[in-house]
């Protein structure tokens, strides 16, 4: 059902479109109008993460990547030798994160070629990733309906699963009252 041929052509097409971060209008106008060609709702919010949404059956699932990459992006020449994908030494490939991209792309074409059952899918691409998950952190994740879902971003051996990430929250808070903890705050007459 897969077909690899196109999930190459996709992939290679996709890194051939320059994407630093900031500048990802070209390749999200480009993934905007993939997904509304394959029948799917699509939207661009406004720092520039594309949104899409295909109906199915039972509870809406995420696919989820980014499409910015590091420089040095522009001009990539792919070079694929012996089932091996490279860039030509002069830019890096773009792999990262337009591999997740290329299979999002193509999870969804094999299921609209071969008339699949599905569940609905929801696919989220963000912006600059790259330089600190920028478009990730301003997604009006209100307007998401998907509770679950995959993020196809990892390296690693093909087929793994990574279920955990180093990540950093931060709160900050201000109390109003009076301090009221016996072994440290003195509050009496």
């Amino acid at each position: 059902m897969i077909n690899p041929d196109r999930l190459l052509d996709a992939f290679l097409e996709l890194v051939r479109i320059e994407s630093p971060s900031r500048e990802e209008a070209v390749i999200g106008k480009h993934l905007a109008e993939r997904f509304a060609a394959m029948g799917l709702d699509t939207e661009i919010d406004e720092i520039g993460n594309v949104i899409a949404r295909l109906d199915g059956q039972g509870e809406v699932f995420l696919l989820a990547a980014h499409m910015d990459t590091v420089t040095p992006c522009q001009g990539v020449v792919p070079v694929v030798e012996n089932g091996i994908i490279r860039s030509d030494g002069t830019t890096v490939l773009g792999g990262d994160d337009k591999a997740g991209v290329a299979i999002i792309l193509e999870v969804l074409q094999a299921i609209l070629t071969n008339d699949l059952v599905h569940l609905p899918i929801e696919v989220v691409i963000t912006v600059q990733e790259e330089i600190g998950l920028c478009g990730a952190k301003v997604l009006d994740t209100e307007r998401l309906q998907s509770r679950v879902g995959i993020s196809l971003d990892a390296g690693g051996v093909p087929g793994s699963i990574i279920v955990s990430t180093p990540s950093k929250n931060s709160l900050s808070a201000v109390v109003h009252g009076k301090a009221a903890h016996a072994g440290a705050c003195r509050y009496w007459p």
